[in-house]
C-alpha cells in the first residue's frame, strides 16, 4: 500500500509499502506410536574404550569392530540408557568369533560370551550365556539356542526394566590365536504415545 506522511508545514512526501507473506516450514514430525526408535548406537569406528557409549573396556580397537583377544578380553560396560516411557525395548549385539582360533570348551581356560544387563544399579540380570561348543565349532547358548560363530550373527534381547539399563557383554578368550568381534550394539524401542523419546546417559 502506499501513504502519504504531512510535516504539518505544507511538505508531503510519499511512500510505498510492500508485505511479503511466507508460509511457515512444516516441523519435523512425531514419530508414531509403535514406530521404531533408535536409543543407541554403537557400531566401534574408534576404540572401544574411547567410544562415546561405553564406560569400560579392556577390549582392542579392531577397525571397524571391538576385538576380544587374550588377556585383552573381559567385559565390556557400556553406559547406561533410561528406559523411562517405553515398551518394547530391544537390545542387539552383531558379534563374530573367527574359526582360526582354538577356543577351550571345559576347564579352567573354558571361553564363552555372556550378556547381562543391569537394572538401576541392581545386580546384573544374565540375559545369555554362550560357552564355546567343541562339537558345533562355534559359541552356543543351551537356554536361547543363539550361536556364534565365524560368520557374523546378531543377538536379539528383550528388556524390561522401567528406569535404566546398563548393558555388559563378557568376552572371555584365553589365547592370543582366539578372538571375538562385536561390529555393532543398538538398542531399539517401541516408542509409547505419551513419552518422549529419552536421551542416553
Amino acid at each position: 500500500f502506499t501513504y502519504t506522511a504531512s510535516d504539518g508545514q505544507g511538505g508531503t512526501d510519499t511512500a510505498t509499502v510492500t508485505i511479503q507473506v511466507t508460509e511457515p516450514s512444516a516441523p519435523d514430525p512425531e514419530p508414531t506410536p509403535g514406530e521404531p526408535v533408535v536409543l543407541m548406537a554403537e557400531d566401534f569406528d574408534t576404540a572401544p574404550g574411547d567410544a562415546d557409549t561405553v564406560a569400560s573396556s579392556l577390549l582392542l580397537d579392531g577397525g571397524g569392530v571391538a576385538l576380544a583377544r587374550g588377556a585383552d578380553s573381559g567385559t565390556t560396560v557400556f553406559n547406561a540408557v533410561d528406559l523411562t516411557g517405553h515398551s518394547g525395548v530391544v537390545a542387539e549385539i552383531t558379534l563374530r568369533a573367527p574359526a582360526e582360533g582354538s577356543f577351550d570348551a571345559g576347564g579352567s581356560y573354558r571361553d564363552f560370551i555372556r550378556v547381562e544387563v543391569v537394572y538401576d544399579g541392581g545386580a546384573p540380570v544374565l540375559l545369555d550365556d554362550l560357552p564355546f561348543n567343541q562339537d558345533a565349532g562355534a559359541f552356543v547358548s543351551p537356554t536361547t539356542g543363539n550361536s556364534v560363530g565365524d560368520a557374523f550373527a546378531t543377538l536379539s534381547y528383550a528388556l524390561d526394566g522401567t528406569g535404566s539399563a546398563e548393558l555388559r557383554i563378557t568376552t572371555h578368550v584365553t589365547g592370543d590365536d582366539e578372538t571375538i568381534e562385536i561390529d555393532a550394539v543398538t538398542w531399539v524401542v517401541m516408542r509409547n504415545s505419551a513419552a518422549p523419546v529419552p536421551s542416553s546417559v
